[in-house]
């Protein structure tokens, strides 16, 4: 679920967006739910589904419904609920983040056939998705600037967490020692 700064907590069920009031100095929800949009992808494993909302209250989600799989796309809903269909080519995005700043650059991780995946990230306004790494890379985030993207990755053969350029110039950046698996995406704020 994500709370979003409308008052509203937005969940998934079955392939199904919902939303519903939420009071947060209650902590108790409100009011009924309304179903946002269907057909949202999810995987089978973890039950996660594949959508991201800005501060703002802009959504992108990756449709195809519970357990779809294979290749998939970016879809922009707005607050009247109309989709349009980002013109990035379609590819196995797993994890995916709105920029904090403007909300119009997604990062995502891109599974590759090998096995391994990579972060890029994609401009929606002109569909042009760029390389933020290069090596087998996960998880990724933006740091509250929007200007870097934080990562987990075994790119020096010790897992840890790294910083690169969201245009992905220069050399990414270890942050501290390596302590094992690390997942930016539920463990870290920058």
């Amino acid at each position: 679920a994500r709370y979003v700064p409308t008052g509203h907590l937005v969940h998934a069920r079955d392939g199904t967006l919902l939303a519903q009031a939420f009071d947060l100095g209650q902590l108790t929800m409100r009011g009924r739910q309304i179903a946002l949009v269907e057909g949202v992808q999810s995987t089978t494993i973890t039950g996660a589904s594949m959508f991201s909302m800005s501060a703002e209250g802009s959504l992108v989600y990756v449709p195809g419904g519970p357990g779809a799989g294979g290749l998939r796309r970016f879809v922009w809903v707005d607050r009247q609920a109309q989709e349009t269909f980002v013109e990035v080519p379609p590819a196995r995005y797993l994890r995916r983040r709105l920029s904090p700043t403007d909300g119009t650059r997604v990062t995502v991780e891109i599974a590759g056939d090998d096995g391994t995946s990579s972060i890029w990230v994609a401009d929606t306004t002109r569909g042009s998705p760029a390389p933020v790494t290069a090596g087998d890379a996960a998880s990724p985030v933006w740091t509250s600037d929007g200007r870097q993207v934080v990562f987990g990755s075994l790119m020096d053969g010790d897992p840890g967490l790294f910083r690169q350029s969201a245009d992905g110039t220069g050399a990414a950046e270890r942050l501290g020692p390596g302590r094992g698996a690390e997942d930016p995406a539920g463990s870290l704020r920058v």
